[in-house]
């Protein structure tokens, strides 16, 4: 099944980002990968993404100041945060800027890829 969506997956663990990659692009899915903050924005600069999945953790850029400054570039652009665990107020703060969705690491493909469509329809928490 080819979908032909551009996603973007700024993860800093290379294992788990190499092997999202692999699932999504196997699924018809057109995916470049970022280990942190700064080298996704350079390829937001670059190109655009139908989605992009950001994990809250990383160092330097965290992914809530990676989100924000998404929005304030004025890019609509859809964003899945992928967390381990995510503190009530910055789950409030990543609705209040507009997250797409918050998934919960470990995240089954299934649900992933699920969530990657229904942001691609923009369903956009908090919007």
């Amino acid at each position: 099944m080819y979908t032909g969506t551009k996603v973007l997956l700024v993860d800093d663990e290379t294992v788990l980002s190499n092997g999202l990659e692999k699932v999504l692009t196997r699924r018809g899915m057109i995916v470049k990968t970022a280990p942190n903050g700064q080298q996704a924005l350079k390829l937001l600069s670059e190109q655009s993404f139908d989605v992009i999945v950001l994990d809250v953790r990383m160092p330097g850029m965290n992914g809530l100041t990676m989100l924000k400054l998404v929005r304030q570039r004025n890019l609509n652009t859809p964003v899945i945060l992928l967390t381990g665990h995510l503190d009530p107020n910055d789950m409030d703060e990543a609705i209040r800027v507009g997250v797409a969705e918050i998934l919960f690491k470990p995240c089954s493909i299934s649900n992933l890829v699920t969530s990657v469509e229904s942001a691609c329809n923009n369903q956009v928490l908090g919007k």
